[in-house]
């Protein structure tokens, strides 16, 4: 508070007024992909699990992934893809779509997934909450559910379906 004249009034206490530093604690996680600690929201925690899952169990170099992808629209319009799996050659080969546990994956979910898609032309859609994992594969003419997520060879080559229900046993 200052007057007309410029000097600092006091307030009626007689104890001048000055900002107090606001610290706020809030509980974060390394992201390996942005290099960077982020804010562990129930969602980033699904996201840090499937990357891990991904490279870990499916093969996928981490130098192959990226999180919080900047998609843009042709009309202008901007969008986040939460993880882009990247083929041989820099090619998008799937895009991930994270959501808290207690989402459904329902078909807004897909539908969300499915414009990611169309925008980088990847052969591979994943849907997770951590709970729930869907995945579907670009047929010839639609998408295909398949049985589990494709290991990283099989994203690069765009396998058809790398886990017919008959023959998986370990996804």
């Amino acid at each position: 508070m200052t007057a007309r004249d410029g000097k600092r009034k006091k307030p009626s206490g007689g104890i001048p007024l000055r900002k107090i530093p606001y610290i706020c604690k809030v509980e974060t996680i390394w992201d390996p992909l942005r290099k960077k600690d982020v804010a562990l929201t129930p969602e980033e925690r699904v996201r840090q699990w499937f990357i891990r899952y991904l490279h870990e169990n499916r093969g996928v170099p981490m130098h192959q992934m990226m999180s919080e992808v900047r998609l843009e629209c042709p009309g202008g319009k901007t969008y986040r893809a939460d993880i882009v799996v990247y083929g041989r050659g820099g090619v998008p080969a799937a895009i991930v779509e994270c959501k808290r546990p207690e989402v459904a994956l329902t078909g807004e979910v897909l539908a969300q997934a499915l414009r990611y898609g169309a925008l980088l032309g990847v052969g591979c859609l994943i849907l997770t909450g951590g709970r729930s994992t869907v995945v579907c594969l670009r047929g010839k003419s639609f998408w295909e559910s398949s049985a589990c997520v494709p290991t990283y060879a099989e994203l690069s080559a765009g396998a058809s379906d790398p886990c017919p229900p008959a023959a998986c046993g370990q996804c």
